[in-house]
């Protein structure tokens, strides 16, 4: 098995129903870390483009073991 790290990102604003989320599977957790930040101020950015003033942003990286795949 290799470890990897999952990064998930979930958003909320006002008159959305749901949470929505998206998630990242990426190689180190340096790597997890620094994509957390850009992709929290990318929706960040995004919301204010399209006029959304309020919205909840959280992440977190997850670190997982998965299984090499062997063909």
């Amino acid at each position: 098995m290799i470890k990897v790290f999952l990064l998930v990102l979930m958003m909320h604003a006002p008159n959305m129903p749901t949470v929505k989320y998206q998630a990242y599977v990426l190689p180190t957790l340096e790597e997890c870390e620094n994509a957390r930040i850009v992709r929290e101020n990318l929706a960040h950015h995004m919301a204010k483009q399209r006029g959304i003033d309020v919205i909840w942003i959280k992440s977190a990286c997850i670190e997982m073991d998965v299984f090499t795949q062997e063909i």
